[in-house]
């Protein structure tokens, strides 16, 4: 298994409410595992702003990308340019012994715990990527997709006419799963016979 490549922010480097700041690249080849369907096109570039106060640490930046995936109304490939945001708050030590100030910071939706002398910044810039992605990528605003009759593009031929609707009304969108379940179970009956 690949491990993920590490973006660390030392603490026992730093001082007591100091605003430090982290840039970098993140290749291809190291992120494209966390997409779904998206290709990346360009490195994964971030940009970190990092406020560390006594027992806490406040993170902030972006990161921004080229993405490529197909567009969801005409299936072409399409390139979009991803910026999205990061926001944490990482607050020293677990769950259990932080109850109390997990009251005070309620008004912050990304509350992470650490403990040691260091914190890891990679999931972050991931999570901000893939907050980014929009659900459909669209080729155009104005995409017109293709034909539901023929699968014609209709952005290469807007004038493009296919046999009338009413020739495909009569037509459940399941009688072919019908008809192969129909042959499925008449060649089971046949073998169970012959």
């Amino acid at each position: 298994m690949k491990e993920n490549p590490k973006i660390i922010f030392h603490l026992s480097d730093s001082e007591t409410n100091q605003q430090y700041q982290m840039k970098g690249t993140i290749k291809k080849k190291d992120f494209e595992g966390f997409l779904e369907t998206e290709q990346p096109l360009t490195d994964l570039s971030y940009t970190i702003m990092i406020f560390k106060a006594k027992d806490e640490v406040f993170v902030n930046g972006t990161v921004e990308c080229r993405l490529e995936d197909l567009c969801y109304r005409c299936l072409k490939p399409t390139a979009q340019n991803i910026k999205g945001d990061i926001e944490a708050a990482y607050i020293y030590g677990n769950e259990n012994d932080t109850i109390l100030k997990e009251k005070e910071l309620e008004s912050l939706e990304n509350v992470i715990y650490y403990v040691g002398s260091e914190i890891d910044l990679f999931d972050r810039v991931i999570e901000a990527l893939i907050t980014a992605i929009p659900q459909r990528f669209l080729c155009d605003e104005n995409c017109k997709g293709l034909c539901p009759f023929c699968g014609e593009d209709l952005n290469e031929n807007p004038n493009h006419t296919c046999e009338p609707a009413e020739s495909f009304e009569g037509e459940n969108v399941f009688s072919k799963l019908s008809a192969l379940k129909d042959n499925l179970n008449d060649d089971q009956d046949n073998n169970q016979n012959g």
